[in-house]
């Protein structure tokens, strides 16, 4: 082969897999981009200028790892598994610390919604336990699950997905009113599918007061966006730092390339004052 030609294949090549990285998933905002490393302001982290979230279907991106979780004896939380291409577990030290956690877990039911962190064990088992404002609102049945890790050889960031069927837990479900309530800071915007934009949310206590922002896993907020339509997979978003982080009513932004037309939720996950919570704007993307 002609030097000219085998320089002309391996740049070939060198781009191929550079874009290929462009597109794989990354729960810390993109990954690859220019601006990858985090902006770090007052102890909180943000994205950089030029990153963005995109909505990922764990199992269309075909990682060779798959999740498996179970029910508690008493229902109250689960176990779960990683398994490689063997079906073997993965072993807990390859399991990298991503924003402050080896693992990230997401459960999903209707308006119910939890962001996780099992603790493992040796044999590759970890445990979780479900949120105290789920018990009287969970009646089991299917329910979303998706998990995110930084692998440790790798460094990528890996997605997988499973819905398991958690029992009855119990005969009726109890209405509660969410702590903080999440809106747009100012008009709702237009959300076309394809689109990369900003989602303005403004956080106030449903009870009145302000709202006094505290890092939750290294961030001021994370979100999380999910279909309403039955549409598989999730966006796990981190903010962007705009300065109005702070004040009675904060305000969060999270960059978002926007998914296929639909009915949307996005749950925003915030510590209020030490104490954290759930809040919940619905999207329609046209």
């Amino acid at each position: 082969m002609r030097p000219s030609t085998q320089a002309v294949l391996l740049t070939l090549g060198a781009v191929a897999l550079y874009a290929a990285l462009r597109n794989m998933p990354d729960t810390h905002c993109s990954f690859l981009h220019a601006s990858h490393e985090p902006l770090v302001i007052d102890g909180a982290a943000f994205c950089g200028e030029d990153e963005e979230a995109n909505f990922y279907d764990p199992a269309a991106l075909g990682f060779p790892f798959a999740l498996r979780l179970e029910p508690s004896d008493d229902l109250s939380g689960g176990s779960l598994r990683i398994l490689d291409e063997a079906k073997r577990p993965v072993p807990p030290h390859l399991f990298a610390v991503s924003h402050t956690r080896q693992l990230h877990l997401h459960l999903r039911q209707g308006d119910l919604y939890a962001h996780l962190h099992p603790e493992p064990s040796p044999d590759g088992t970890w445990s979780f336990r479900l949120p105290p404002e789920w018990a009287g609102r969970f009646l089991g049945g299917r329910v979303e699950a998706y998990a995110d890790f930084q692998h440790a050889r790798s460094r990528r960031t890996i997605l997988v997905s499973a819905e398991p069927v958690w029992f009855t837990l119990h005969g009726r479900a109890e209405p509660s009113e969410a702590p903080v309530v999440a809106s747009w800071a100012g008009p709702a915007p237009e959300l076309r599918a394809g689109e990369s934009v900003t989602l303005n949310i403004r956080l106030s206590r449903a009870s009145g007061g302000p709202v006094e922002l505290r890092p939750v896993m290294g961030a001021l907020g994370h979100s999380v966006l999910f279909s309403e339509d039955g549409r598989p997979g999730y966006a796990h978003i981190h903010p962007s730092f705009t300065g109005r982080e702070r004040g009675s009513e904060p305000e969060l932004a999270f960059r978002l390339r926007l998914p296929p037309a639909g009915r949307y939720v996005l749950f925003v996950h915030v510590d209020d004052a030490g104490r954290e919570a759930y809040a919940r704007v619905p999207l329609v993307v046209k």
